[in-house]
């Protein structure tokens, strides 16, 4: 009769045995249950998941780091613009610092062009390049009204400014931006300061329109000026229309609220009323000539009955022999004439750049370069492409 009690073994040294019966599942005999495996696979979830998390934070940290060193870099770049921009002048022309509201005002640094960097009085020279316009314009060289008039009220606020050199290289433009420009050169000579005008190639119409008001005028012999005239100019294409059977519709409040419509024949009255606007605009730039030459002997009625107002252009020699400039010469001459009418001989010469500024670099509107040959005239551009409907300009017709 077997006992009921457990039998047991002595304990032997075959482990290894052991080891691989329990490996195979069975042991001495008996078929044993293989090892759980749930730990094994609860215990690599875990692990995913922090390699994960690991992973993200990594990722993350780049990019705090990317966005710190970018926030450094905007950082000193906006103090470096900051700091050229309160400067305002270029190390040469540090002895002309007056004021911290000076440079307050100052849109434009100097550049010295010529004399001595110690002295404390200024010729300035100061461009008029291209079709006048008001406002700041399109992706060519013009002579923008807004841009000159802030030059020359910095000139009129820095004290040191004697005189002043317009270079003016214009075949004319918007008429009331030529006039802002004429204002602005007046109250420069209401405050004592020496305004001589130096004609390029061209200095016609609106160029003359401000070029009057001088205190002096030099040209070259072959420059073109004169055109003292008012142009408005349109096409009609009523005819074409007609040949290919398209015909507008037109409603209105009045009966000249269409006025410059291309696409019918001009009525009387409205040629009147175009031609009224005209002959005011003209009666104005004969009066502007007529008081700053009238050394000369010019006269509002010499200006209507001879050549002189006609609306032709002149060159150097020929407007120096009808009294319409001083003398012929070049920029220096222009230069030293407008020293000796400031009564200054110690001066050095200047000229306004526009300061740098950091945020220029994202500004939509800047030129880039391009390639290919440019053959350039007077004006930049085709000067059609720069004239807007609906505006008086002060151009030659040639």
């Amino acid at each position: 009769m077997e006992s009921n009690e457990e039998k047991t073994f002595p304990p032997t040294d075959n482990t290894q045995s052991d080891k691989d019966s329990f490996a195979t599942g069975s042991s001495f005999g008996e078929t044993q249950a293989p090892p759980p495996s749930a730990p094994e696979d609860m215990s690599t979830q875990p692990k995913v998941e922090q390699t994960q998390k690991k992973g993200r934070k990594g990722w993350g940290f780049v990019v705090a780091v990317i966005a710190i060193i970018f926030s450094i870099f905007i950082g000193f770049a906006s103090i470096i613009s900051l700091l050229l921009y309160l400067i305002g002048t270029s190390v040469v022309n540090l002895s002309s610092i007056q004021s911290p509201t000076h440079y307050a005002a100052s849109k434009y640094k100097e550049e010295l062009i010529s004399g001595s960097m110690l002295s404390s009085e200024k010729v300035l020279i100061l461009d008029i390049r291209g079709v006048i316009t008001g406002g700041y314009d399109r992706f060519s060289e013009v002579a923008n009204s807004d841009v000159i008039c802030d030059m020359l009220e910095q000139a009129k606020k820095d004290g040191q400014v004697k005189a002043i050199v317009l270079r003016l290289d214009t075949p004319g433009g918007e008429v009331v931006a030529s006039d802002m420009i004429r204002h602005k050169v007046l109250e420069l000579k209401e405050e004592g300061i020496t305004v001589v005008s130096s004609m390029g190639s061209v200095a016609a119409s609106g160029g003359y329109w401000i070029a009057a008001e001088s205190d002096y005028i030099i040209a070259n012999r072959l420059t073109i000026t004169g055109s003292i005239g008012v142009i408005m100019q349109g096409y009609n294409y009523r005819g074409l229309l007609d040949k290919i059977g398209v015909y507008t519709e037109t409603y209105k409040s009045g009966p000249m609220k269409d006025l410059g419509n291309p696409s019918r024949i001009r009525t009387e009255a409205e040629k009147k009323v175009i031609q009224d606007l005209i002959n005011e605009t003209y009666g104005e730039f004969l009066k502007i000539v007529a008081e700053g030459r009238k050394e000369k002997g010019i006269t509002e009625e010499k200006l209507r009955t001879t050549e002189l107002g006609d609306g032709r252009i002149f060159s150097g020699k020929q407007a120096l022999e009808l009294g319409l400039v001083d003398e012929l010469g070049y920029l220096e001459d222009a230069v030293k004439k407008a020293g000796d009418l400031a009564g200054t001989t110690n001066y050095k010469v200047i000229y306004y750049t526009k300061k740098f500024n950091f945020f220029d670099i994202f500004n939509s509107e800047a030129k880039s370069a391009s390639a290919g040959i440019k053959i350039d005239t007077p004006w930049g551009e085709n000067l059609n492409s720069l004239l807007e409907p609906g505006k008086l300009y002060l151009l030659p017709t040639y």
